[in-house]
């Protein structure tokens, strides 16, 4: 049985990337199988030409790298898709895999009254990881100006498979520093020491502040 993963984020210390990490140590603990497809390592091209739109009713693509993506998925019983949310949406990479690998007549097939019927009947089950924060705008309104400042010391904090750096509360205003979407840590030694720097004006991190 292979798990196939599609992977969607291009900073390597982001918390997909942890994720994904966490993800491929539990399959090779448990003697699974897996094919990291992972988008921006391959250059995948989302866009979709002139000529390959002339050619998408027929089913048919020219881009040489979705016959081979076609074929991995093919090769799958699972799929696991890893991927930020970005403007409430899916990153443009992987909506454009799925606009160009998912084609009429492989992935789906129309009725004789025009309701698509899937064929990637193979695959048993398919996981969705997606990851976003929320708005701040939303929340700031519940939290006065006073709590704020008692919670504005940037820390090493714990959060899901890693560490980040941040506020013990930045969902009521503050930011982390990067974002934690972008920035990342599996160890916690490594962020303390991303966080020496910053304090020290040393470090390439942008410290985002919400009022």
């Amino acid at each position: 049985m292979k798990t196939l993963i599609i992977y969607a984020h291009p900073y390597e210390k982001s918390y997909n990337a942890s994720l994904l990490q966490q993800i491929q140590k539990k399959l090779k603990d448990t003697n699974q199988s897996h094919d990291l497809l992972d988008l921006y390592k391959e250059k995948f091209n989302p866009v979709i030409s002139l000529g390959e739109l002339a050619l998408y009713s027929r089913g048919k693509g020219l881009d040489p790298k979705v016959d081979e993506y076609q074929k991995r998925i093919t090769e799958a019983e699972h799929v696991i898709f890893v991927f930020p949310v970005w403007w409430y949406d899916l990153p443009a990479i992987l909506k454009g895999f799925l606009d160009k690998v998912l084609l009429k007549d492989w992935a789906y097939e129309m009725s004789n009254i025009g309701i698509p019927k899937g064929k990637l009947t193979h695959i048993k089950k398919a996981i969705v990881i997606g990851t976003m924060k929320s708005p701040m705008i939303t929340q700031a309104e519940y939290i006065s100006t006073e709590e704020k400042k008692k919670y504005s010391e940037l820390q090493v904090l714990k959060s899901g498979a890693g560490y980040y750096i941040g506020t013990t509360f930045d969902a009521g205003g503050y930011l982390d520093a990067g974002s934690r979407d972008t920035h990342y840590f599996l160890d916690e030694e490594e962020a303390q020491k991303e966080l020496d720097l910053l304090e020290n004006g040393k470090s390439d991190l942008v410290l985002r502040m919400e009022p």
